[in-house]
């Protein structure tokens, strides 16, 4: 008889509310959370004092990065790591608020006289 084993992940993201949110997915889906924080120093302390088979990290959590923490994981061997980034919504969101900024600077003045490009 094959015996399964649930896989145990540890999970270090800065934000609070997306750390609850992963965890909770993991665990509906049968993995076991055997360890969570929200900063980089933290994250390492525990990491090496855990029997991980899968860590999880923010790019950008606070003190030791995750890049970092993810190079000195795999230097010592202790398990995968997959490290997320939420760059791409901290871009996005700084490109609206400049857009929307943009936008009510120039509301109600119109375009200026003469502005038309002239073709031909």
């Amino acid at each position: 008889m094959i015996k399964m084993t649930r896989s145990r992940i540890f999970l270090a993201a800065a934000d609070e509310e997306l750390r609850r949110k992963i965890k909770n997915i993991l665990m509906k889906e049968g993995f076991i959370v055997i360890g969570e924080t929200g900063d980089g120093s933290s994250a390492l302390r525990m990491i090496r004092t855990l029997d991980v088979d899968l860590i999880i990290l923010d790019a950008d959590l606070p003190g030791v990065k995750g890049f970092e923490i993810a190079r000195i994981i795999k230097e010592e061997r202790i398990a995968p790591v997959v490290v997320m980034s939420n760059s791409w919504q901290k871009t996005c969101r700084k490109s609206k608020r400049n857009t929307d900024e943009s936008f009510e600077s120039h509301r109600g003045r119109g375009l200026p006289q003469n502005s038309a490009p002239k073709y031909g």
